[in-house]
């Protein structure tokens, strides 16, 4: 039989016994400040880039109709389902483009770096849904359904922070009404 474990003091289990109670008070408190600043910088994102991210959203739903009317059409008229798949893609990567920059993000930042940028970004994107999805699907023991919808949703944060932040960069946005 195992003899019991001596009780300890209710002030171990709050700190560490090597920190006195007011390095541990101090310590909270620091603590509590920095969570602070995180959740008012948040709101202060939120503010700023939620509108944006709204539009974000709005152009990827044009941009898929666009992009899928143009893969469909091209196999109403018998073209090869590759040719149409990239083709579909192609003019839906440059109306995405387009129309981020100018109605989500209404950037001034040039074509000649910005285009390349948001590629840059929506490759970037993609590679992170195919490991969300892999993780998901490997380890997670997710409904692959569930599992594409949960990638999705990554590779659109991904996409606009990319957007936002890199091909568009906030140097060249203006502030958006």
């Amino acid at each position: 039989m195992k003899t019991p474990l001596p009780r300890r003091k209710r002030h171990a289990t709050l700190f560490p016994q090597w920190m006195s109670a007011a390095t541990f008070l101090l310590a909270k408190r620091r603590l509590m400040d920095f969570l602070i600043r995180i959740v008012t910088a948040g709101r202060r994102w939120a503010a700023r880039d939620i509108p944006s991210f709204n539009r974000y959203v709005l152009v990827g739903l044009v941009n898929s109709v666009v992009g899928y009317g143009v893969i469909f059409g091209l196999l109403s008229l018998g073209a090869n389902p590759y040719l149409s798949n990239a083709s579909g893609y192609a003019v839906g990567i440059t109306v995405s483009y387009i129309l981020n920059k100018r109605f989500s993000f209404r950037s001034r930042k040039p074509d000649r770096t910005a285009f390349p940028l948001f590629v840059a970004s929506l490759a970037v994107a993609y590679l992170a849904n195919l490991a969300v999805l892999f993780a998901l699907l490997r380890w997670g023991a997710v409904n692959p359904y569930l599992a594409q919808l949960l990638a999705g949703g990554v590779y659109t944060l991904v996409g606009f922070l990319g957007s936002r932040y890199i091909a568009f960069g906030s140097k060249h946005v203006q502030n958006a009404p």
